[in-house]
């Protein structure tokens, strides 16, 4: 299992990066917002399913927090949209501030077009 101590420091150092580009951009940008979203309660459910792995059965009962932090990482995953359509919103985004076109898509400018004879 991999150790995930510092993903408490790995959190405030992307909310503070966030927060700071949100300030500083206008108008705000959202895509910075989703993946702190998603990173954090990503980071979250895994951390909270360790534990649940390392208590076995007992991490299953109500009599120890760690089913209910459990059960509010994985509810934390779909609020506010779930994360893989929060991913492909932010990644539509991002694409649309670039501008990327496929050739097939691609207009040509008038100058190109080519005109048939007139009989």
């Amino acid at each position: 299992m991999p150790r995930r101590c510092g993903s408490a420091a790995q959190r405030g150092a992307l909310s503070r990066a966030v927060s700071l580009c949100n300030r500083t951009t206008v108008p705000a940008t959202t895509e910075y917002s989703i993946a702190a979203k998603v990173h954090c309660t990503r980071i979250a459910f895994e951390v909270a399913s360790n534990a649940i792995q390392l208590m076995g059965g007992y991490g299953l009962s109500k009599e120890f927090h760690v089913e209910k932090i459990f059960r509010d990482a994985r509810a934390s995953m779909v609020e506010d949209g779930s994360n893989e359509v929060l991913g492909l919103v932010a990644a539509r985004r991002i694409m649309d501030g670039y501008k990327i076109y496929t050739p097939a898509l691609m207009v040509k400018p008038p100058s190109m077009t080519i005109f048939a004879p007139e009989t």
